[in-house]
Protein backbone atom coordinates (compact mmCIF):
# COMPACT_ATOMS: atom_id res chain seq x y z
CA UNK A 1 0.00 0.00 0.00
CA UNK A 2 1.39 3.46 -0.94
CA UNK A 3 1.48 5.69 1.99
CA UNK A 4 4.00 7.91 0.96
CA UNK A 5 2.44 11.64 0.65
CA UNK A 6 5.05 12.76 -1.50
CA UNK A 7 4.15 9.80 -3.93
CA UNK A 8 0.91 10.59 -3.76
CA UNK A 9 1.26 13.93 -4.40
CA UNK A 10 3.00 13.28 -7.34
CA UNK A 11 0.82 10.76 -8.93
CA UNK A 12 -2.09 13.80 -8.01
CA UNK A 13 0.01 16.05 -10.02
CA UNK A 14 0.38 13.23 -13.10
CA UNK A 15 -3.68 12.63 -13.21
CA UNK A 16 -3.58 9.36 -12.33
CA UNK A 17 -5.37 10.07 -9.21
CA UNK A 18 -7.54 12.96 -7.09
CA UNK A 19 -6.24 12.73 -3.38
CA UNK A 20 -8.82 14.43 -1.19
CA UNK A 21 -8.63 15.32 2.41
CA UNK A 22 -11.39 16.26 4.52
CA UNK A 23 -11.68 17.67 8.13
CA UNK A 24 -14.74 16.01 10.22
CA UNK A 25 -15.95 15.86 13.58
CA UNK A 26 -15.65 12.34 15.50
CA UNK A 27 -18.80 11.13 17.69
CA UNK A 28 -16.51 12.10 20.61
CA UNK A 29 -16.37 15.68 19.23
CA UNK A 30 -12.60 15.77 18.18
CA UNK A 31 -11.60 16.77 14.57
CA UNK A 32 -10.33 14.02 12.44
CA UNK A 33 -8.34 14.49 9.11
CA UNK A 34 -9.82 11.94 6.68
CA UNK A 35 -7.56 11.23 3.53
CA UNK A 36 -8.75 8.99 0.17
CA UNK A 37 -8.05 8.86 -3.17
CA UNK A 38 -10.01 8.21 -7.02
CA UNK A 39 -9.35 7.59 -9.95
CA UNK A 40 -7.96 10.62 -11.73
CA UNK A 41 -8.31 11.76 -15.11
CA UNK A 42 -6.14 9.80 -17.20
CA UNK A 43 -6.97 6.52 -16.18
CA UNK A 44 -10.72 5.85 -18.00
CA UNK A 45 -11.76 2.95 -15.16
CA UNK A 46 -10.16 2.22 -11.43
CA UNK A 47 -9.24 -1.28 -11.99
CA UNK A 48 -6.33 -0.12 -15.09
CA UNK A 49 -2.85 -0.56 -14.12
CA UNK A 50 -0.84 2.76 -14.22
CA UNK A 51 2.73 3.05 -14.51
CA UNK A 52 4.76 5.54 -12.85
CA UNK A 53 8.53 6.28 -12.29
CA UNK A 54 9.21 3.14 -13.48
CA UNK A 55 6.80 1.26 -11.37
CA UNK A 56 3.10 -0.12 -12.02
CA UNK A 57 0.67 1.07 -9.64
CA UNK A 58 -3.22 0.05 -8.96
CA UNK A 59 -6.44 0.99 -7.23
CA UNK A 60 -7.19 -1.26 -5.22
CA UNK A 61 -10.28 -1.70 -2.86
CA UNK A 62 -9.61 -3.31 0.32
CA UNK A 63 -11.98 -5.61 2.46
CA UNK A 64 -14.34 -3.17 4.59
CA UNK A 65 -13.60 -0.14 3.10
CA UNK A 66 -15.39 2.36 0.83
CA UNK A 67 -12.91 4.23 -1.16
CA UNK A 68 -10.00 2.44 -2.97
CA UNK A 69 -5.93 2.74 -1.45
CA UNK A 70 -2.91 3.11 -4.13
CA UNK A 71 -1.14 -0.29 -4.40
CA UNK A 72 2.38 -1.47 -6.69
CA UNK A 73 1.02 -3.79 -9.08
CA UNK A 74 3.19 -6.51 -7.18
CA UNK A 75 1.63 -6.01 -4.20
CA UNK A 76 -1.38 -8.32 -2.55
CA UNK A 77 -3.95 -6.17 -0.85
CA UNK A 78 -3.79 -6.96 2.79
CA UNK A 79 -6.68 -9.55 3.90
CA UNK A 80 -8.70 -8.88 7.45
CA UNK A 81 -10.64 -12.04 7.57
Amino acid sequence: MVTNPRTLRALTKAGFIEWRDEIERHWTGSPIKRRWVHAGPKLANWWETFSFNRRQYRLRYVDGCFHPFVFRADERPPSFV
